[in-house]
């Protein structure tokens, strides 16, 4: 044991061993008081003329350290230092002894007493008070020491040496059998002190495993609690089977559809699982049989007849370990009838609205043809070189319009459509419908999708772009070039960049956006601001407008 272990220990001793000491060191020196009081009385009482009562009263010196002493273990407040204050006030008795003899006259009667009185306070001391060990050896040899010291001050020695060493060796016997009775009174209580300790300690643990025991039962009855309440709310029908297929656990919702069913519904626990449901088909025993092999859960769906009606039912096995190894198997049937009736009714509705859906594109598309054509027939016959001009700008903007209602009649996702393909092909109708092969059309596209609500204003914007350069950007009927490139925009995922160029004229030096007297570019503001694109003219030979929009497929916003 290491010193400061060793000093703890000290430390839990005394705490342990001076207040169980007190009634005992208080019944012994009272009882000494008492005695030392009735030997006086007794004495003057039945020798009132003795010799010896002068010297005899002398001892009532060690009165007042019994009397202290008796006082300090009735404080309260000084139990903390009660082994430091009862050795001080023991070691100031040896003073008494001392002046007792220094003042004594060896030929005075009652002298011959005196290592008597001082081998009883000596013995009395060690029997009496339970102190440290050390300071109770400090105390008896004091008061030995004290004793050797008084009579060779009083020079009693010189009166008969032999006397003088048998009375030194008497107080020095009483104060070595007093240790020694200490040592062993010591030995003891150390001895039930540390059983004590150990005792203590043992309990401590044994309070707190079974403490640590109740909490582990209540938490196990809860979590079993919770685990049936958890099985029995459960909408599915749930039951537990051993690897020989009898039944260890069923929740409420399989009772209930058992007993809607006609089935048994009762002591259903113990039961083997193809006694309760003779209906299961047998790979379903063997796909239970490779749940307990390999210990992965398996997922299946069969159609059953029960009571002249078909049911289909979704079989969950799920395996329960124990030690690492399947020891059961949870079975969860679910009737999935209605659900996969609903499923197929949305199945065909979805198939009828697509149906639908075509066949409205297909008219609106054969609609705008019909509208097409009239607009046709009346710039045919129209003499006013102006008027069939708007009207042929007409045809091509209800046109741009058609081609989306084709592209979406062709496609199977009627959600979106291919917005490279439509911009090349409205592009190449535009340019066929408006020139004699001297515009040279050159387009680059990625390929991309595009919601239907973005699609329809880029179509129209890109009518606008690629007529107005057709129109004005090549005076005297000139050869030119227009490109039309769709790209993914660099810096903002989700976001498309349109350019539409042409290498003409340019534009003129008071070109605005805000000029209404432009039908076109009005039209081209108005639908980029419905697109909330950044609509840019790139400075550059002839002309260049470029579109940023966010692709309504995309959930990002332009920074």
């Amino acid at each position: 044991m290491d010193k400061k272990l060793r000093k703890e220990y000290e430390k839990e001793f005394l705490e342990y061993h001076l207040p169980d000491s007190i009634p005992i060191m208080r019944i012994g020196l009272i009882l000494t008081l008492l005695l030392f009081f009735l030997y006086f009385i007794l004495h003057t009482a039945l020798f009132p003329d003795s010799e010896m009562k002068n010297f005899m009263m002398r001892f009532g010196i060690i009165f007042p350290f019994i009397l202290a002493s008796v006082v300090a273990i009735s404080i309260y407040k000084l139990r903390k230092h009660l082994n430091l204050v009862l050795t001080i006030i023991n070691l100031l008795s040896a003073a008494g002894v001392f002046i007792v003899g220094v003042f004594s006259n060896s030929y005075e009667p009652g002298y011959d007493y005196y290592y008597t009185w001082v081998g009883l306070v000596i013995i009395g001391i060690f029997c009496f008070f339970r102190l440290r060990l050390r300071n109770l050896l400090l105390i008896g040899l004091t008061l030995f020491l004290a004793y050797l010291f008084a009579v060779i001050f009083n020079h009693s020695y010189q009166k008969n040496p032999e006397t003088f060493l048998t009375q030194v060796l008497f107080v020095f016997s009483m104060t070595t059998v007093g240790f020694f009775i200490s040592y062993i009174i010591d030995k003891k209580i150390r001895k039930d002190f540390s059983q004590e300790k150990r005792l203590r300690e043992n309990f401590s643990i044994l309070r707190n495993e079974m403490k640590e025991k109740e909490s582990a039962v209540a938490a196990f009855i809860s979590s079993q609690k919770n685990y049936h309440n958890a099985l029995e709310s459960i909408p599915d029908m749930v039951n537990i089977v051993d690897p020989q297929f009898n039944i260890v656990l069923v929740n409420a919702a399989l009772r209930k559809w058992n007993k809607s069913a006609g089935i048994i519904s009762e002591n259903l626990v113990g039961m083997r699982i193809s006694d309760l449901f003779p209906f299961l088909f047998e790979s379903f025993y063997k796909e239970v049989e490779q749940v307990f092999s390999s210990g992965i859960s398996l997922l299946t769906e069969k159609k059953y007849l029960i009571n002249g009606e078909e049911i289909i039912i979704e079989a969950r096995k799920v395996p329960l370990f124990q030690d690492h190894k399947v020891v059961q198997v949870m079975v969860i049937f679910r009737d999935v009838t209605k659900q996969k009736e609903l499923e197929e009714l949305r199945q065909r509705n979805a198939e009828q609205k697509e149906l639908m859906l075509k066949e409205i594109h297909h008219r609106v598309k054969n609609n705008l043809a019909i509208v097409i054509s009239l607009i046709s027939i009346q710039i045919r016959n129209n003499p006013h070189p102006e008027l069939n001009r708007i009207m042929k700008d007409i045809e091509l903007r209800i046109r741009s319009m058609a081609m989306i209602h084709e592209q979406l009649y062709r496609s199977e996702n009627f959600d979106c459509l291919p917005l490279s393909d439509y911009l090349q092909s409205l592009s190449s109708v535009i340019v066929n419908a408006l020139t004699q092969g001297n515009i040279d059309l050159q387009v680059d596209m990625v390929p991309c999708q595009i919601s239907i609500q973005s699609a329809l204003p880029i179509g129209l914007i890109t009518n606008e772009l690629v007529t107005n350069a057709i129109k004005y950007a090549f005076p005297g009927k000139c050869d030119g070039i227009v490109k039309v490139s769709l790209k993914h925009d660099e810096t903002t995922e989700g976001y498309l960049v349109l350019t539409i160029e042409d290498n003409g004229i340019g534009l003129p030096d008071n070109f605005s956006f805000d000029d209404h007297s432009s039908m076109g570019m009005f039209i081209v503001k108005l639908l980029s601001e419905q697109l909330e694109a950044k609509l840019e003219i790139i400075d550059q030979p002839g002309t260049c407008f470029q579109i940023t929009f966010r692709n309504g497929l995309f959930n990002k916003t332009i920074s």
